[in-house]
């Protein structure tokens, strides 16, 4: 399972076919929405809902500060009591009580990207270089920090609805490798029309999360199970125990900006 904007999507790997079920820990900390989602795998062959683990104890340390506490406020998702304070370049650790497993995580906060400014182009089918559609493209100029590696997770919101939540889009990341301290430039790979209401998310990323998001998306580009895939996604998850645990505590610091498709965007 894979979570984020509040956005689920299922997993399903070769061993997941036969396999016992298995506990899945989807962690986020962000500054606007921090949550931990619990699930548990089923077979491939069983095609049921995903089971949720209720009644799970669940906090943040952060090593400066007293734990942040998560309540259930859905089954099986657990939201901060209190708001948190993330701060860049600080490690966060999550620490999950389930039955009779604990499974902790740690990872660093990353620093603010900088969202210089956003371009809308109409383009038909003679300007593109793939098969996509004629539409209004966005391209992201990214004022990239120097003299140490970034990485960034893009998302787009059409008229409410994240547009990575469509099986064609799916995880929008970037790295600035080979182009350090320069204005990035990336172009959205999704065809807009007008009067679409957007707003456009620019995520900062540690290379931890970096590295599971490039996982999930060799994975879930790879097609269905039935195909050669890779192999699950690095995880940071450590069980107390001689368990398996899927999943990933991510840590994304966002800055947005909205932008509205019309005619005279592109004058």
């Amino acid at each position: 399972m894979l979570c984020w904007n509040s956005s689920c999507e299922e997993l399903i790997s070769p061993e997941l076919l036969t396999a016992p079920p298995t506990i899945v820990v989807e962690g986020t900390l962000r500054p606007d929405s921090s949550f931990v989602q619990l699930t548990q795998t089923t077979s491939f062959q069983e095609n049921m809902p995903v089971p949720k683990l209720t009644g799970a104890q669940i906090q943040v340390f952060d090593f400066e500060d007293f734990p942040k506490q998560f309540e259930e406020v859905d089954s099986g998702v657990y939201f901060p009591i209190r708001d948190m304070e993330l701060i860049p370049g600080r490690r966060y650790r999550l620490e999950v009580i389930y039955d009779s497993v604990a499974v902790t995580a740690e990872n660093i906060y990353p620093s603010k990207p900088i969202l210089d400014s956003i371009a809308v182009d109409f383009l038909n089918d003679r300007e593109l270089t793939t098969a996509q559609e004629s539409g209004y493209y966005l391209t992201l100029y990214i004022n990239d920090r120097a003299f140490v590696r970034n990485y960034y997770r893009i998302d787009v919101f059409r008229n409410g609805k994240s547009i990575s939540d469509d099986p064609e889009v799916g995880l929008l990341i970037q790295t600035d490798e080979g182009r350090d301290g320069k204005v990035l430039q990336y172009q959205v790979p999704f065809a807009f029309r007008e009067q679409d209401s957007l707003k456009v998310e620019l995520n900062g990323l540690s290379s931890m999360t970096y590295d599971y998001y490039r996982g999930v998306k060799l994975l879930t580009d790879a097609g269905s199970p039935s195909q050669s895939v890779p192999e699950n996604p690095p995880s940071n998850l450590v069980p107390s125990s001689e368990v398996a645990v899927f999943g990933f505590f991510a840590l994304e610091h966002p800055v947005s900006d909205s932008v509205w498709v019309t005619p005279s965007v592109i004058d």
